[in-house]
């Protein structure tokens, strides 16, 4: 599992770094050992609506909302994001961290925390 998280994060340093932590590691390696029951049905039909395209509805009004956004996410660049979310939630605050990437909520707790209280 180190080896499939560093594989995957590789162009990710922020993430790289996050998982330097033994205690990060740790807890990432418990949050996905529910892959090794076999039941990925759900991981199975969430991959393959990304394959087939998500058009999720706007909602109405998103101003209470806050969405944060890495600039290395190693899955999905941040300007892609921006445009998908902008259409969808409006009136949401947006923020592209520059340094963070995919898992900012670990490297970035402060960042989320100030989102949520604004």
């Amino acid at each position: 599992m180190t080896q499939l998280i560093r594989a995957s994060m590789r162009s990710s340093p922020p993430d790289l770094a996050v998982f330097e932590d033994a205690r990060e590691l740790a807890d990432y390696h418990r949050a996905v050992m529910l892959f090794a029951t076999g039941r990925l049905f759900g991981f199975i039909a969430e991959q393959r609506a990304y394959a087939e395209g998500i058009d999720a509805p706007a909602l109405k009004d998103a101003s209470n909302w806050a969405v944060l956004l890495g600039a290395h996410d190693p899955l999905h660049h941040s300007d892609d994001m921006l445009a998908y979310w902008r259409l969808r939630l409006p009136g949401a605050q947006f923020d592209t961290l520059a340094d963070a990437g995919r898992f900012l909520h670990l490297s970035h707790p402060q960042s989320v925390i100030a989102a949520l209280r604004a």
